[in-house]
């Protein structure tokens, strides 16, 4: 999700109505995925909110995320 809603920043030529598709279609595929396996994995081990969280902290990825892809500082 942090490519969908943060990657188009590197491509500032591109029209708003350009990477708002290109964003919307990135989520759709990885909410195609998401779905599913938080509708299956709830059966299992893991409960609906734990499952939320089992990527780790939002703040580390997106921070992660802005050093490599964008190249941009954390300020």
């Amino acid at each position: 999700m942090t490519f969908a809603w943060y990657g188009h920043l590197k491509f500032k030529a591109v029209p708003l109505w350009g990477v708002i598709l290109t964003s919307w279609a990135i989520a759709f595929v990885e909410y195609c995925f998401a779905v599913p396996a938080n509708r299956y994995g709830k059966r299992g081990l893991f409960g609906g909110a734990a499952q939320d969280h089992a990527g780790g902290d939002h703040a580390t990825v997106f921070s992660a995320f802005s050093l490599t892809y964008l190249k941009e500082p954390i300020s």
